[in-house]
């Protein structure tokens, strides 16, 4: 019998060693995502775009709550995460603002 809630939300699922690192990955590259809107955000607030500023406010909850969403069984939610931050963090001329 489960110890806590936590074990009794846990359900058996097999995967292998790449698919772990893929997860990994992906929780990290969401994490750079909001690091990514983070700069922007600064770089929107010291130029008083507040409109802009709240729009990249936004962005970066989004992010927060797709890491919370993401599930190490929904393999097709990480590879999709993959490719949407991959977008995200080669879109030219945000790095540098």
């Amino acid at each position: 019998m489960p110890r806590d809630a936590e074990e009794r939300r846990l359900e058996p699922f097999e995967w292998n060693s790449q698919e772990s690192v893929r997860y990994e990955v992906a929780i990290e590259v969401i994490g750079e995502g909001v690091a990514h809107y983070s700069a922007l955000l600064d770089a929107a607030e010291a130029a008083g775009d507040e409109p802009e500023a709240e729009r990249l406010r936004a962005e970066m909850a989004a992010c927060a709550e797709e890491r919370r969403r993401l599930r190490a069984t929904d393999h097709e939610g990480v590879t999709e995460v993959l490719r949407k931050y991959r977008e995200l963090l080669r879109a030219p001329g945000d790095r540098d603002a």
